[in-house]
């Protein structure tokens, strides 16, 4: 491997490169035949009545939905799975919502097998207010915030945007595109 990347077997950076790309996209053609066309949906969160709640809901409207209790679980389950949305809950024992977000992130820019999917929105969920800049979900890389107790309707709203804008590829663009989009929905959906 060492001589690999080296060059020292007469193989350059730029075949390597041209190699993973390949690489690649041949594995983004593989998903994509395995996926059967269900959009996943992970669910993040302490609370085994809104994991069941959301889950439900969302399978019935035709989405693959798993949920894990803690951000440590969601980091290992994105790891190792295509996902295309994730709901996270803020506070959880452990791992709170805005470091797995960050995490989430991170691993996402720094491993190849993260950055195969880079389209996966997270929204976070939470009752409570943001205190601390650092604090925003928004800065951790969210897509969006739903606060607790939260509309079933206004849940559906943001999945149904989200996968409206899919083609988007550029993910900068298209989260802008959904705050765009979702913004005037949710004001005009309140009585």
């Amino acid at each position: 491997m060492e001589n690999l990347l080296t060059g020292n077997e007469g193989l350059d950076i730029e075949t390597l490169c041209e190699g993973l790309m390949t690489l690649h996209q041949n594995i983004q053609k593989l998903n994509q035949k395995d996926r059967s066309g269900s959009k996943h949906i992970l669910i993040v969160d302490d609370d085994e009545a809104v994991r069941d709640v959301l889950c439900s809901f969302l399978e019935k409207r035709g989405f693959t939905t798993a949920a894990v209790r803690d951000g440590k679980s969601a980091i290992s389950f994105a790891a190792t799975h295509v996902l295309d949305l994730i709901f996270l809950d803020i506070k959880m024992p452990g791992l709170d919502g805005i470091e797995t977000c960050k995490k989430l992130m991170l691993k996402r820019r720094k491993e190849l097998a993260l950055k195969l999917f880079p389209n996966t929105g997270i929204i976070i969920m939470t009752g409570y207010e943001f205190q601390e800049k650092e604090n925003d979900p928004y800065l951790t890389g969210a897509i969006d915030v739903i606060r607790k107790p939260f509309d079933l309707k206004d849940v559906y709203l943001r999945v149904k945007t989200w996968f409206d804008l899919e083609s988007i590829e550029d993910e900068t663009e298209r989260a802008v595109t959904y705050s765009e989009k979702i913004r005037p929905q949710l004001v005009n959906s309140k009585p």
